[in-house]
């Protein structure tokens, strides 16, 4: 472990080159979930390029507390949910990640407040992991503990009540009952047919409408263990999923399918959590927003915060 001489005076920085800020990232990020690695946050950020604003607390010369952020200037997907539009400070790597924490080195959690006191312009800083300042809790993160179980069933019968398992367990049979289903692994050539069931589901809402979004899943394919799968109906191509796995949690990153197929909404989820069961994983990860389907399954709720500033 690295000692630092807490005896020097602490100096703040504002840190915009990538490859000196690249080095203050690894020192001091934790390398335990996905969202701690520079080439996933780096994935979504390089097509748009924003101007780092990397704040950086030192030691004499050595890192040891980091608020790494970016200026959006409004050229990529905005959620519905940030009050300010353009021109604000946001997390490296946007919205895209989960859980952003000030990163410290042991011993340093005290400058916690003195970093956010370096902002100097309006920023949204969410999701946060914790209600820093004066945060507020504007959403959930959704995951489930996977350990010991070896199939979908299993994974019902711990989190859903009779009731609700035997209706959601007879809206999965009855896809099947009534249709030839068919899940099989995936490649880079189906997700464009992803991105066309969420274009036609969501319209202008979808982040898909922007052509280096769709990059962005390709090249997250080539960096990171992946699971792409598709399920036909009667023979044609109706959903088809995305996942990441690192550090054994399943990370559900998006789904596409034809929304007028009954009941094949909860089939997916109930396919992605047996693969992930299949691949070994710990966890089931689905991310941020709720959207009514991760409340039925009973998933983990872990509150999301949100800190905006106005410079």
């Amino acid at each position: 472990m690295i000692e630092y001489d807490t005896t020097k005076e602490i100096k703040f920085e504002v840190v915009t080159d990538l490859d000196a800020a690249r080095a203050v990232w690894d020192a001091l990020a934790a390398h335990s979930e996905i969202d701690d690695e520079w080439d996933f946050r780096h994935l979504f950020y390089r097509h748009l390029g924003f101007p780092l604003h990397f704040i950086v607390a030192y030691d004499g010369e050595r890192p040891v507390g980091l608020l790494p952020l970016q200026l959006n200037t409004g050229e990529g997907p905005i959620p519905q949910s940030y009050e300010l539009k353009h021109n604000f400070l946001e997390f490296f790597g946007g919205d895209d990640t989960d859980s952003n924490r000030v990163l410290t080195a042991p011993g340093y959690e005290h400058l916690v407040p003195q970093l956010f006191e370096q902002i100097d312009r309006p920023a949204v800083l969410a999701p946060l992991a914790e209600p820093y300042a004066d945060a507020h809790q504007y959403t959930n993160k959704y995951i489930a503990d996977l350990r010991g179980l070896g199939s979908f069933p299993d994974f019902l019968n711990r989190y859903l009540d009779g009731k609700s398992r035997g209706k959601m367990l007879q809206q999965v049979n009855r896809l099947e009952r009534n249709n030839e289903v068919a899940v099989s692994d995936g490649t880079a050539a189906d997700l464009p047919q992803l991105f066309e069931y969420n274009l036609a589901r969501f319209g202008e809402a979808s982040s898909f409408n922007y052509p280096y979004r769709r990059q962005v899943f390709a090249d997250l394919m080539e960096r990171y263990d992946h699971d792409v799968f598709t399920i036909k109906i009667n023979g044609e191509t109706k959903a088809v999923g995305f996942a990441l796995i690192y550090n054994n949690a399943y990370l559900a990153m998006n789904i596409g399918y034809d929304y007028d197929v009954r009941d094949l909404g909860k089939y997916i989820i109930g396919v992605e959590i047996n693969r992930a069961i299949e691949r070994g994983c710990d966890v089931f990860d689905s991310g941020k927003g709720g959207g009514g389907w991760k409340e039925q399954f009973r998933l983990e709720q872990l509150p999301q915060y949100m800190l905006t500033l106005r410079g």
